[in-house]
């Protein structure tokens, strides 16, 4: 056989076996996202990102940046391009790097070892911490489930139509 033809094959089987070491658990954003107790989840391309209200936190990949993206509403929902002109302006006056400038939307990079920028770039976004449960609200609810009425314990209704 050819083994011109077997060269996509395995080229694409190659960069399936990229984006999943991509997904692991030790990617740089998930290891940022842990840090800061920020929600992750992929966009339209499966990169990994931390949204907000107001756009987006993404690793640049370039192994020392990371990034945000303010972008405007949908054209049927009011804009908010003030706002996010606003949020840029703060953005480029705590040091960020503009990558990408549009009328209102923007790409910013910012340094993820700078506490200030990390948390100027949270904000800016608008990114809700992911929340935690404290031990006694998860005993609370563990104890609520298992007494809910979707329990499998055997009840005397069920024994009585058993026989």
């Amino acid at each position: 056989m050819n083994q011109a033809l077997y060269t996509p094959l395995q080229s694409a089987v190659q960069a399936c076996q990229q984006l999943s070491r991509k997904d692991s658990d030790n990617s740089p954003m998930r290891q940022f996202a842990g840090r800061h107790r920020l929600r992750v989840t992929k966009d339209g391309c499966g990169e990994l990102i931390a949204p907000g209200k107001h756009g987006h936190l993404f690793d640049y990949e370039d192994g020392e940046r990371f990034g945000i993206v303010l972008e405007d509403n949908l054209p049927h929902q009011p804009s908010k391009a003030k706002a996010l002109l606003s949020r840029r302006r703060q953005a480029l006056a705590a040091g960020f790097t503009a990558h990408q400038l549009g009328d209102c939307e923007s790409i910013l990079l910012f340094n993820p070892q700078d506490l200030g920028q990390v948390r100027l770039a949270i904000t800016l976004v608008g990114a809700g911490p992911r929340r935690t449960l404290s031990p006694e609200r998860l005993q609370m609810l563990l104890a609520a489930g298992q007494r809910s009425r979707y329990s499998r314990e055997t009840t005397a209704q069920d024994a009585r139509t058993a026989v």
